[in-house]
């Protein structure tokens, strides 16, 4: 199981593109079939709907039951799937031969 610090909510790629460069007028966060909060932009209802579950707010079932309803300017409504998905951490390239390690040479006796 992942730990909670890693886990983050990410609205469908296939949607994102859906959506594309159309101004967003708002974002609808629905679970099940309430309404639970209105952002301004997909990347907003992203951050919050991963700060819900990480702080255990939103339980990680629910979230398979969560839908965004992307409401654009021109009144297209595009509905899209929420899933969740994890931070792999990273190691940048190079990082193990730092100048740090190896320009400390042994002081001559």
């Amino acid at each position: 199981m992942l730990p909670k610090e890693e886990i983050v909510v990410r609205i469908d790629p296939e949607c994102r593109e859906a959506v594309g460069e159309k101004e967003v007028k708002s974002v609808i966060v629905v679970c099940g079939d309430k309404a639970v909060g209105k952002f301004p932009t997909l990347s907003e209802a992203e951050e919050t709907l991963t700060k819900e579950v990480r702080s255990g707010e939103v339980e990680k079932e629910e979230i398979e039951k969560t839908w965004v309803i992307v409401e654009t300017w021109d009144g297209e409504k595009i509905a899209c799937k929420v899933r969740l998905d994890s931070v792999t951490k990273k190691r940048p390239p190079g990082n193990h031969n730092t100048p740090r390690c190896t320009s400390r040479r042994r002081p001559r006796l």
